[in-house]
């Protein structure tokens, strides 16, 4: 493997020039590494403090994802002369091949499963639709089925990110600042983990009191107690789809329009009736 060709994988660095991944990340690279090892490849981690950096350090290699940048940090992007494929992304760009979670549809499932149980008053929790392509979508998907059900828009409390720690100190006072909420769904189960140990410290009991709805299918919404009701996406097969995309050479350099991967609610012990 020691001459096998170089892929890249692009991801924003921050201020203390260190690459800045969530562990839904961590899980995709770990897929990706693997899809991109048995086509032959090895993959290389690039940490950029600008996406205008990304063309240089592109030269050479056989093609680039790009994981983690904004939407509007990919449209501003030139032709990168190499394949390159966006993770998550809802920009337009005419060279760049697109693959993503139906982040809408699984709102919409989220919204089903919390209303099936009853659930009216839901706190929707994760980062601002105005920089989360990502989380306007599944915001839509989720709102849309609550105005169809005729329960009204569900509340919203926007975070500045998707870390356990955010969603302990949201969980915290979340009783206190939202007495009436029966159910939180979260943009990820990191912060939904949080979450339900932010309302554990407050005295609040999952799912009795509050039922708590992740989103990724992360390994540790299997490990915690109570174990984490999620909306999976299947991260294995958009590795594979990102690895096609850029590797496979019976495929053309450009997709017509993004690749969508599937969801499931997989339903544990963080949600039940509601309360009241």
């Amino acid at each position: 493997m020691s001459g096998s060709p170089l892929a890249g994988l692009f991801a924003p660095a921050g201020a203390a020039d260190e690459i800045s991944l969530t562990a839904h990340h961590g899980e995709f690279v770990a897929a990706l590494e693997r899809e991109v090892r048995g086509r032959g490849h090895r993959l290389v981690l690039l940490g950029v403090a600008s996406p205008a950096d990304i063309a240089a350090q592109a030269e050479g290699l056989a093609g680039v994802v790009l994981l983690g940048f904004r939407d509007d940090e990919l449209a501003g992007l030139p032709d990168l002369g190499t394949r390159a494929v966006a993770i998550d992304a809802y920009a337009r760009h005419p060279s760049l091949a697109v693959i993503r979670t139906d982040d809408a549809e699984g709102g919409r499932r989220a919204a089903e499963v919390l209303l099936s149980r009853g659930h009216r008053d839901v706190l929707v929790v994760g980062p601002s639709d105005e920089t989360s392509g990502v989380m306007r979508e599944r915001h839509e998907g989720f709102r849309s089925v609550f105005v169809a059900a005729g329960a009204g828009a569900p509340a919203r409390h926007m975070t500045a990110g998707t870390t356990v720690r955010e969603g302990v100190m949201l969980g915290r006072a979340l009783r206190a600042r939202h007495p009436s909420i029966t159910a939180v769904f979260a943009a990820a189960d990191t912060l939904a983990v949080g979450v339900m140990e932010g309302l554990a410290l407050a005295g609040a009991r999952v799912p009795a009191d509050v039922s708590v709805l992740g989103f990724d299918d992360l390994a540790l919404a299997s490990v915690v107690t109570p174990k984490l009701s999620t909306v999976a996406q299947d991260i294995p097969r958009k590795a594979r789809l990102a690895a096609e995309a850029l590797l496979d050479p019976r495929l053309a350099p450009s997709v017509a329009g993004p690749l969508t991967v599937d969801v499931v609610v997989i339903e544990r012990a963080s949600i039940g009736r509601a309360a009241r």
